[in-house]
């Protein structure tokens, strides 16, 4: 047998090994969890806040843990279940929150872990996280940059992989000129954030628009009182001079 005969059967034998190791359900190829991220916006004015989408596609049957898993004494220790995690470093010209992650509602599935069947919540299918990231006032205009890691635990009904991770460079361009408020890129990825739970501390100067419409309204309610107050006291003064002067006659 010659040389390049020798080396295609070792391969051949090899990619079988692979195969029968990776069993008839799970190709050797296979991907339980595929993590992305994708952020709302790519332009965005200093001030402004905007949302990135850290997107998790699982296989049929898998699933992974919530950011904080409530697991039943059925099913094992609660240590021992990995909690998805999202964390994120920065430039100094974005500003991230972390803990105002907004996770999606966890579906209840049933596992066996431990030979007795137990339901808990998980995420399963397409399950989404948005980190809520502001580019801080007075940034210079230019590049921004974040890192977006991920990490999770797979599992089906009846086993848990070893956790993985997954880190995603995600690079923001700051125009003073972008519109605010502007429409996201894709608003379908977006349909599950909700811009009225942005903490306070991540609006800074970009939300500010609701507020000082509301100090405005509210400076214009006053100043309609005074003056509502201010013509009353007017009329009444005018009334009482012409009942006087209609008396002084007589």
């Amino acid at each position: 047998m010659n040389s390049s005969l020798r080396t295609s059967s070792i391969l051949l034998l090899l990619a079988g090994g692979l195969a029968f190791l990776a069993g008839p359900g799970r190709p050797a190829n296979a991907q339980e969890v595929q993590a992305s991220v994708m952020p709302g916006l790519v332009q965005v004015p200093p001030g402004e806040w905007f949302p990135v989408a850290v997107i998790f596609d699982m296989q049929p049957h898998w699933h992974i843990n919530t950011e904080n898993p409530v697991v039943p004494s059925e099913l094992g220790s609660p240590e021992d279940f990995i909690r998805t995690a999202i964390t994120v470093t920065n430039d100094s010209k974005l500003r991230v929150d972390t803990a105002a992650i907004q996770w999606p509602e966890p579906e209840m599935v049933s596992a066996a872990f431990m030979g007795t069947p137990a339901e808990y919540g998980v995420f399963s299918g397409r399950a989404i996280a948005y980190v809520p990231v502001q580019v801080v006032p007075g940034a210079t205009p230019g590049q921004a940059t974040m890192t977006v890691k991920a990490s999770w635990q797979a599992c089906d009904d009846k086993v848990c992989l070893a956790p993985e991770d997954a880190s995603f460079p995600v690079k923001i361009a700051v125009d003073p000129n972008a519109g605010r408020g502007s429409a996201y890129l894709y608003p379908d990825l977006f349909a599950g954030f909700d811009a009225s739970k942005l903490p306070r501390s991540t609006l800074g100067d970009g939300a500010p628009m609701v507020a000082e419409k509301a100090e405005e309204a509210a400076e214009g309610s006053t100043l309609f009182m005074v003056l509502g107050i201010g013509g009353f006291i007017f009329m009444v003064i005018v009334i009482f001079l012409l009942k006087f002067l209609r008396a002084a006659v007589n």
